[in-house]
C-alpha cells in the first residue's frame, strides 16, 4: 500500500523522519513482527491527530504501537502506517477535575486482596482511603517504570504496583495492565484519545468499560494520547519498597525477551473444576498440560515460566503462533478449558 504522496506529505507536514519498510521486530519485546510500511514516532499530540487525519484521507491504516509488549505482530507485517506514541507530557493538577473513578475490576488473585498476603510478602499499601488524592495528567508515550519513578520523585504514589511491567502508559490502559491486586484502571481518572479520523475525545474512566485485559478500547481502536491518574501523597518510603519487589520479582521470574503473559489466569471455578492449588495459568500448563520447555522455531516455552513464550534468538511469528495454538488445544483435549488469550495478534 505504499503511496508516495502521502509520504510526502506526512513528511511535510511532521517535518520528522518517516521510515519505509521498518522491521517491527526492533519495536516489541518479542522480538518478532515484519515491516510496516510506514513508521512514525509522534512526541505532541497535534504531531497525533495530524498524522491520524491525514492517514484517514489517504485511506491508509494505522496501527498505534507503545511499548509494543503484549503483541505479536504477522511475519508479513503491517501494511499500513504504525505511529509509536513517544508523547511524555507530566502535569500535576491543581484542581479536582470532573469525573468519576472506574468500578474495580475483581483482583486476578483472590488471596491479593487479603492482608496476609501483604504480611507474607512484606508489603503494606502506601496509601488509604483517607491519604490526600493528587490527580497527575500524563503522556500516553511515557514507560511504566520511568513514570513510577517520577511520580515517587514528586512524592506521589500509587502506581508502584505496576513496576517491571514492560510497555508504555497507553498500552497499559489500552490493555487494562495489573500488578498485585490492582488494575490500571483504579487509579485513571480520565483518558484523552484520538479516534480513527482526528477527532480529540475524552473519556471518564468509567466510560472505558475496563475489564480484566481490557477496555472499550479495543473496540474503538482510538489512540490514547494524555491519561490522567487520581494517585496519592501517599508513604514514598512502603511504596519504594513495593516497587522494588515487583520490579525484582518480575525480573527474576518472567522472561524480558518475550511478548508478556500469554493467558488470563483461571477462574475460581475452573481452578475449583481442576483441583489446582493455585489459579496461574502457568501452573496449569507446565504440572497439567506438560508443555513446559517446548518449543517451536526459535520459540520456547518458558522453563522459568509456562505462561510466557521466549525468543531463543531467531523466533518468528509464527512459531509463537504454533506454540500458543498447541497450549490452547492441549488445555481443551485435557481439561475440557478453553483458555484466554491476554497477548494480541497482528
Amino acid at each position: 500500500m505504499f503511496n508516495q504522496d502521502f509520504l510526502n506529505h506526512i513528511h511535510s507536514l511532521l517535518l520528522t523522519t518517516v521510515k519505509v519498510n521498518e522491521p517491527l521486530k526492533h519495536y516489541t519485546t518479542s522480538g518478532v513482527g515484519g515491516e510496516a510500511t510506514y513508521l512514525v514516532s509522534v512526541t505532541t499530540l497535534d504531531q497525533a491527530q495530524a498524522t491520524i487525519k491525514l492517514a484517514s484521507e489517504y485511506h491508509i491504516p494505522v496501527l498505534v504501537l507503545g511499548g509494543g509488549s503484549n503483541v505479536i505482530i504477522s511475519d508479513a507485517g503491517f501494511d499500513g502506517l504504525v505511529i509509536r506514541c513517544l508523547i511524555t507530557d507530566f502535569r500535576i493538577e491543581t484542581e479536582e477535575q470532573n469525573g468519576s473513578l472506574n468500578t474495580p475490576v475483581i483482583p486476578r488473585f483472590s488471596q491479593t486482596v487479603k492482608n496476609d498476603w501483604y504480611v507474607s510478602n512484606k508489603l503494606q499499601p502506601s496509601f488509604s482511603d483517607q491519604t490526600p488524592t493528587v490527580l497527575v495528567t500524563v503522556g500516553a508515550g511515557w514507560k511504566n517504570t520511568a513514570l513510577i519513578q517520577k511520580c515517587l520523585k514528586e512524592n506521589i504514589t500509587g502506581l508502584e504496583w505496576f513496576m517491571g511491567i514492560p510497555g508504555s502508559v497507553g498500552g497499559g490502559v489500552y490493555m487494562n495492565i495489573h500488578g498485585g491486586s490492582y488494575f490500571y484502571s483504579d487509579f485513571i481518572q480520565r483518558v484523552t484519545v484520538i479516534d480513527t479520523v482526528g477527532n480529540v475525545k475524552q473519556y471518564a474512566s468509567s466510560d472505558l468499560a475496563f475489564g480484566y485485559d481490557s477496555s472499550l478500547l479495543q473496540k474503538t481502536h482510538e489512540m490514547v494520547v494524555l491519561v490522567t491518574f487520581r494517585l496519592y501523597y501517599g508513604d514514598v518510603v512502603l511504596a519504594q519498597k513495593n516497587a522494588h519487589y515487583w520490579g525484582t520479582t518480575k525480573v527474576a521470574h518472567q522472561p524480558q525477551k518475550s511478548a508478556g503473559c500469554l493467558f488470563q489466569n483461571l477462574t475460581a471455578q475452573q481452578q475449583q473444576q481442576l483441583n489446582l492449588p493455585t489459579p496461574s495459568v502457568g501452573y496449569l500448563i507446565d504440572h497439567v498440560l506438560g508443555l513446559k520447555g517446548k518449543t517451536c522455531g526459535g520459540a520456547r516455552i518458558s522453563p522459568k515460566h509456562c505462561a510466557f513464550i521466549e525468543n531463543m534468538g531467531d523466533a518468528t511469528a509464527a512459531d509463537y503462533k504454533n506454540l500458543v495454538e498447541l497450549i490452547e488445544q492441549t488445555a481443551v483435549t485435557k481439561t475440557g478449558i478453553a483458555l484466554t488469550r491476554e497477548v494480541e495478534f497482528i
